[in-house]
């Protein structure tokens, strides 16, 4: 499989082989499971672009605004 990303070579095995063919996790789960870690990335990639990729770390909610992710 040809990603644009090489996290996303190791994410589909995760959720496809590991979660349901091992520990047996229902689709519905592992549809939960990829949305929340898309919401995650994606607040991450955004607080990064807010501080300019500096690793100084902001308290959610003061002066950058609520801790809810931006549109990818």
């Amino acid at each position: 499989m040809k990603s644009s990303h090489p996290v996303a070579d190791y994410m589909h095995p995760f959720f496809y082989q590991y979660l349901a063919g091992v520990k047996g996790v229902s689709d519905s789960t592992i549809i939960s499971y990829r949305d929340a870690i898309k919401l995650l990335l994606c607040f991450g990639a955004n607080q990064l672009k807010k501080t300019g990729g500096s690793s100084e770390h902001r308290r959610p909610g003061r002066k950058n605004g609520p801790c809810l992710p931006e549109p990818c």
